[in-house]
């Protein structure tokens, strides 16, 4: 029983002669999985607020892209004309 127990340690890594060995190395890999989770939390929060960051500069952008369409699409109505205009003169031209 003992052989199976510290070959199953082996294959997960943990080399310990002694109960007294194993706890200790067993603390060392708790300590290491609640760092991990504490940076896993960390990072996170970081996409969160970063995706938030990024939805609202898409927003900012999306207003300003509308703002200048529709400071542009005041002047469709003069363009319009302005090219019937020049297009009728040209057919007069070469009329």
């Amino acid at each position: 029983m003992k052989s199976v127990c510290q070959a199953r340690l082996r294959e997960l890594g943990i080399t310990a002669a002694t109960p007294t060995e194993f706890i200790e190395k067993a603390k060392g890999i708790v300590c290491s999985h609640n760092t991990l989770k504490d940076k896993s939390s960390s990072l996170q929060e970081e996409i969160r607020r970063l995706e938030q960051e990024q939805e609202h500069l898409i927003q900012a952008k999306e207003k300003e892209l509308l703002e200048q369409a529709g400071f542009l699409l005041l002047f469709i109505p003069y363009t319009s004309n302005l090219l019937d205009t020049l297009i009728s003169r040209s057919f007069i031209k070469y009329a």
